[in-house]
Parts: structure tokens; C-alpha cells; sequence
């Protein structure tokens, strides 16, 4: 049990996160490369919430419009054809 805890131990040690030849370059370039990505990758959902809300907004909006025109036209044609069968049938 004591091997199995300090096996746990030795690998969460956080020296061990060093290893990584990547992540803690000294090269200003690849932290900026990293930084520069981590801010796309974090924005782009956030984007593709917003493009999706929009999109949506934009549709049901058409899709309203398109409703309360052809109701206005069926009253239109409703309102001209009474009128015309009014008078000839006077």
C-alpha cells in the first residue's frame, strides 16, 4: 500500500510537469504562438454561440415577417372582394 501511495505521489509531483519540452520554451515566439492560440480556441465557441443566436434571431424574424404579410395580404384581398361582390350585388 505504501509503494502504491508513493507511486501516486512521485507522479503528481509538480517537477515532473517540467518535463515537457514544449510547453516551457524560452523561445518568446512559441509562448506567444501558445498564448495566441489559447485565445482562439477559448473565443471560438463563444463565437459559434453567438453566430448560432444570431442566425436563429435573424430567421424567426423572417419567418414572423413572412406570417404577418400573408395574413395583411389575406385580409387585403379579403376586404377588396366583399367590397366588389357588395356592390354588384346591389
Amino acid at each position: 500500500m505504501k509503494k502504491l501511495w508513493a507511486t501516486l505521489l512521485a507522479l503528481a509531483l509538480p517537477a515532473a510537469a517540467h518535463a515537457c519540452s514544449v510547453c516551457y520554451a524560452a523561445n518568446d515566439r512559441n509562448r506567444s504562438a501558445f498564448f495566441d492560440t489559447t485565445i482562439v480556441l477559448s473565443l471560438l465557441p463563444l463565437g459559434m454561440v453567438a453566430g448560432g443566436v444570431m442566425w436563429f434571431g435573424r430567421r424567426a424574424r423572417l419567418m414572423l415577417a413572412e406570417e404577418f404579410a400573408d395574413h395583411d395580404a389575406g385580409l387585403d384581398s379579403t376586404d377588396g372582394d366583399s367590397g366588389a361582390s357588395g356592390g354588384a350585388g346591389s
